[in-house]
């Protein structure tokens, strides 16, 4: 199992007429082991087998690092970045996104390059107003 916390938890008061239970709180994208037994009076019942389960993927907690620009011309830019924090990436990174804006001049909208492929590093900017 991956994650810090490797010791065994337990979801007390669980009514008898219970069928599931939603665990809460638990660690993105890491896989872990679940148990049910019953209880009577007399005590604990054994163990189901253990169901093994990840939790699901989640957005990166953390941006690109390290992001560069180079002005290759009057009109163009490279802009290059280092792939966010493995820790903070909760799955497989699919793509990314570059952002850019003129501070002044005719056209201050934002632009946008999407699916900027995943094993990238850097994006050339051009055809930029001078």
């Amino acid at each position: 199992m991956a994650g810090e916390d490797t010791e065994r938890h337990e979801v007390p008061d669980i009514g008898a007429d219970a069928s599931s239970q939603l665990l809460e709180g638990l660690e993105k994208w890491t896989e872990y082991q679940v148990w049910v037994r019953a209880h009577t009076d007399v005590g604990p019942g054994p163990e189901s087998a253990p169901v093994r389960m990840k939790t699901r993927e989640d957005a990166p907690s953390a941006p690109p690092q390290d992001v560069h620009l180079v002005s290759l011309s009057s009109t163009s830019l490279k802009v290059s970045w280092v792939a966010p924090p493995a820790a903070s990436r909760h799955d497989a990174i699919v793509r990314y996104t570059v952002s850019y804006q003129a501070m002044a001049g005719e056209d201050t909208e934002r632009h946008e390059v999407p699916d900027i492929g995943a094993d990238a590093s850097s994006q050339l900017l051009e055809g930029l107003e001078k």
